[in-house]
């Protein structure tokens, strides 16, 4: 095969690890980690415990 086809699957593979790794970062959410905002969300749907 040629050596730019694995040149060029390297440069993609290698680029689309980086924008995951963006996206980990910004926008946790949409790569299925839960970042500040839906623990916020969580925490505001949970209802005080009643102990009797």
């Amino acid at each position: 095969m040629s050596t730019w086809l694995f040149f060029g699957m390297g440069i993609v593979s290698l680029v689309s690890i980086m924008v995951y790794v963006a996206f980990m970062f910004f926008l946790p959410e949409w790569v299925g980690i839960t970042g500040k905002v839906a623990k916020k969300a969580i925490e505001s749907h949970v209802e005080p415990s009643k102990d009797v």
